[in-house]
């Protein structure tokens, strides 16, 4: 933990030197609706906000602050906490709810962080939303998304996720909603049945696929493509169990 600096040793301070202020490595990248937005509100009344910087000068919190204040040739203000790093922009940021899971991945990539270059290279192949990234990938359902956040991600099983993206696209032909929350989570759902084949289901769907339709929830969906796989069925194979 880093040591905090007592009120007497914090002096907002004030510059127009924009050189000195430095992107924090692992810094989310400068988002231009934000930008576009700060402006127009700023144009108005510049309010007092001084941003954060540590020793050497990286900017730990305001670097679009920075930027806009710079355009209007008007003066940074800003406090210096020795010491703060990448780990308390995160926190401060998080706590203000800036910070989108794209940030938080993008972060930690340009650290080295080799699990999120996984997470990143599995998403970008499959096109799954964070959310099942994260659930799926880390096989933790209940911490998985402050896992992600506070840099702990770890991707368990990744041959096996593989494995079950690759199935979900086989249905891409007959389905447009492959990459829907609640149809991902069905189906990975379906694949630990042991009476589930996922070749006799592809089967069905050759000639029952406009029955498969967009479900609000897992169970509407379970409930859906077990009718689908027991379509001309003398027996009839229970999916939901």
């Amino acid at each position: 933990m880093v040591p905090m600096q007592t009120k007497q040793e914090l002096v907002i301070k004030s510059t127009s030197d924009y050189k000195k202020f430095k992107p924090l490595s692992g810094n989310r990248k400068v988002n231009e609706p934000h930008l576009k937005r700060l402006r127009k509100s700023m144009e108005n009344k510049v309010l007092i906000s001084p941003v954060i910087v540590n020793e050497n000068f990286e900017v730990i919190d305001g670097q679009h602050r920075i930027q806009v204040l710079k355009e209007m040739s008007s003066p940074v203000h800003y406090l210096m906490v020795k010491g703060y790093g990448l780990n308390e922009m995160q926190l401060l940021n998080s706590a203000s709810r800036n910070w989108a899971a794209d940030d938080f991945l993008n972060a930690y990539i340009e650290a080295g962080n080799p699990e999120y270059v996984k997470y990143k290279q599995f998403k970008d192949k499959y096109g799954w939303g964070h959310n099942e990234c994260m659930r799926i990938l880390s096989g933790d359902e209940l911490r998985s998304i402050d896992s992600f956040r506070n840099g702990k991600l770890k991707i368990h099983n990744i041959s096996q996720v593989i494995e079950w993206a690759e199935r979900i696209e086989m249905i891409k032909p007959y389905y447009d909603g492959i990459k829907r929350r609640a149809f991902i989570y069905a189906m990975i759902k379906l694949f630990k049945n042991p009476n589930y084949n996922h070749a006799t289901f592809l089967g069905k769907l050759q000639y029952q696929s406009a029955r498969l339709v967009d479900c609000t929830n897992v169970d509407q969906y379970t409930l859906l493509i077990e009718d689908i796989y027991n379509y001309r069925n003398r027996e009839k194979v229970s999916l939901r169990y």
